[in-house]
């Protein structure tokens, strides 16, 4: 599993290429890499047998929805993070959500088929999972469908047992799912050019691929089994979605602007009318006869197509950071919400086009970028929400017990159900002191402003400490959490710090571009010991003395010896190829690397800490960007796709992975 998973994952986010030449020499590469890289997780996969039990709250950004409407149903599908959820729109005005189901990998692409009992949904990674949603109040995973050779799936479209799918650098793959509990691959074709695809919508007998640089390909799909080229329209060029409506296809070209097509004839489409407006057009729909256009930090954009070779733009709405998608149902038009206080979802009634209105707007859970681990809770802040408290003591580990939504947080620390939170509204930073103890109704007991944005921050024996890049390290006595005493502020004489640990008389500063060692024994006077040069800015650290783990963002660990902080050094590097290593959490012999979107969590046995080793990984569903331990548990920020909760006995995480 182990091997699959990371072979599949590692050639996820190559840079998109302009021309075939660089295709290939990416693909020779490709190629090369995951040979090399299967043979290295051999001896990782025979160590991690360890029987997981793992909890997941999902849910995050919505990415995507898709809407249906059938047997007097009029339903939302959104993509909420990792989770999918199904609402009744019926009234727009109070989307009612019917059900939803975690899964493992963010949700970026959704289908349903004409009946409205199975849904398709790409992760944009490696995989496709089919769900059934025959029981809308309780959606069941029927089977996952992992992509050959890692690539990309993005758009997809039902038609009757088989599922058709954009794969990215690839092309057009038919699968089976006759049974949808087993698909089966029927065909895949490569796209002209880059191969570069990006969605798929199906007429008749006919396939229409949104190709990138190639614009838009066709294809016959009469036999699934044996497709075949029919006809090429190479002036959509950057096309990177489209739908179909009746004759015509709709083609979004970001930037380029948005092309309608006549695809009437057998033959290559041909084009009907075009958009040229400034805008970088995602996605489209049509609501009340008009199309309605994402088009990211332009909003959402109304065009009057009635004269289709002259559309006409009728309405901008620009209340949102950015606009990344929109589908509709008759006269209203849902679209992913993003604004700097609010992630979710919007509902806008275009029954005047020329003056769309806000019918409602739904409001979900943020990014999981920080962990704070404390006695039998976790404390996670989910930007630009606030901040969720789970459980990680009982059979349930993962589950929500609280949050405290009145305002961003952005960071946190915790000690005992003391929570010392970082706030950002309007560019003014607040130190925030929260009482955790009921998590379900959460209070302040205290705020400061803060003259500069909080980085991180820590709390030992009782202090606070909190990092300001432009303003240094303040300590705060926090015997009285209601009551915060400022004892001592310290500034590096030079470099930016970014991150801290304190342990007992000491405090581990990791900067932009050295790590610093502090004397803290007298809090109201640290003295700087020791410091080290560093080639990158530190991301995340742990400390197990005489030993410093520092990542830096880059592929490497390295590991200090600072038993002597006066001379610190290098004890030894540990690289993990393609990766970004941030975060990192300590148990026994183990330490835990959030290593991004590839490797997920990687274990590494620190048994001797002069020759570190890798022994295996963690299944992640998006980029893991923090890790925490605490109570024979590991607990994973995945940033869009919420928190996964890793728990094993005691026994089987301080032996490794028996």
């Amino acid at each position: 599993m182990f091997i699959e998973t990371f072979a599949l994952r590692i050639t996820r986010g190559l840079p998109k290429l302009a021309s075939l030449h660089r295709v290939q020499r990416t693909r020779k590469w490709r190629a090369l890499l995951i040979g090399g890289l299967l043979l290295s997780a051999g001896a990782a996969a025979a160590i991690e047998q360890c029987a997981l039990s793992i909890t997941q709250q999902g849910q995050g950004p919505v990415r995507t929805t898709e809407t249906y409407s059938g047997g007097g149903e009029s339903l939302l599908l959104v993509g909420e993070g990792s989770v999918l959820s199904i609402y009744n729109v019926a009234n727009p005005s109070a989307p009612m959500r019917l059900g939803a189901i975690t899964l493992f990998g963010p949700v970026r692409h959704i289908a349903i088929n004409s009946v409205g009992n199975l849904v398709a949904v790409s992760d944009a990674k490696n995989s496709i999972r089919l769900i059934n949603v025959a029981n809308r109040s309780a959606p069941v995973l029927l089977s996952q469908y992992v992509v050959p050779e890692g690539r990309i799936p993005r758009g997809l479209a039902i038609d009757g047992n088989t599922l058709y799918a954009a794969i990215s650098p690839a092309g057009l793959s038919a699968i089976n799912i006759a049974n949808p509990s087993a698909p089966l691959l029927r065909a895949q074709v490569l796209s002209l050019g880059t191969d570069f695809v990006f969605d798929v919508k199906i007429s008749g007998n006919r396939a229409f691929v949104a190709d990138d640089l190639e614009g838009v390909t066709v294809w016959d799909v009469a036999n699934p089994s044996n497709i075949t080229a029919l006809a090429h329209y190479p002036a959509a060029t950057g096309a990177s979605h489209l739908f179909i409506s009746g004759t015509r296809a709709y083609v979004a070209r970001r930037n380029l602007g948005y092309d309608i097509l006549d695809i009437s004839a057998s033959g290559a489409p041909t084009l009907l009318g075009s958009i040229a407006q400034i805008g970088s057009y995602s996605h489209g729909a049509l609501a009340n006869g008009h199309l309605v256009t994402a088009a990211g930090s332009g909003g959402i954009r109304v065009f009057n197509i009635a004269n289709v070779a002259s559309p006409q733009l009728v309405a901008t709405v620009s209340d949102q950071v950015n606009v990344n998608g929109v589908s509709a149902l008759g006269n209203q038009v849902f679209v992913p919400l993003e604004t700097a206080s609010t992630i979710g979802f919007r509902s806008y009634s275009v029954s005047n086009p020329a003056s769309p209105v806000t019918q409602s707007s739904v409001a979900l859970r943020g990014r999981s970028e920080v962990l704070a681990a404390a006695g039998n809770r976790v404390y996670v802040p989910q930007s630009p929400r606030g901040l969720a408290v789970f459980d990680n003591a009982t059979a349930s580990r993962g589950a929500l017990l609280g949050t405290f939504d009145a305002v961003n947080i952005s960071n946190a620390t915790a000690i005992g159900s003391t929570v010392f939170a970082a706030s950002v509204v309007d560019d003014a930073t607040t130190l925030r002191v929260l009482n955790a103890a009921n998590p379900a109704s959460i209070s302040e007991l205290t705020s400061l402003a803060m003259p500069n944005f909080i980085f991180n921050m820590a709390v030992d024996a009782n202090h606070l400490f909190v990092v300001m890049p432009e303003f240094g390290v303040r300590i705060y006595d926090a015997t009285n959490p209601a009551n915060l005493i400022l004892r001592a502020t310290w500034q590096p004489p030079a470099g930016i710090p970014l991150r801290v640990i304190a342990s007992g008389n000491r405090a581990y500063i990791g900067g932009n571009d050295r790590v610093w060692v502090l004397d803290i024994t007298q809090r109201d006077a640290p003295v700087l010991i020791g410091q080290l040069a560093s080639s990158a800015a530190t991301r995340g650290m742990a400390l197990a003395f005489p030993f410093w783990y520092v990542s830096d963002g880059t592929d490497n660990i390295r590991v200090l010896n600072v038993g002597n902080p006066a001379s610190i050094n290098v004890a030894a590097t540990l690289n993990i190829p393609v990766s970004l290593n941030l975060g990192l959490a300590l148990s026994g012999a183990r330490l835990y690397v959030a290593a991004g979107p590839f490797w997920g969590t990687v274990i590494v046995d620190i048994s001797n800490p002069s020759a570190p080793l890798r022994v295996g990984n963690l299944p992640t569903a998006d980029t893991v960007v923090d890790v925490a331990f605490a109570n024979d548990t590991l607990i994973a920020a995945e940033r869009d796709s919420g928190v996964r909760f890793h728990h094993c006995p005691s026994t089987l995480f301080s032996d490794g992975f028996e």
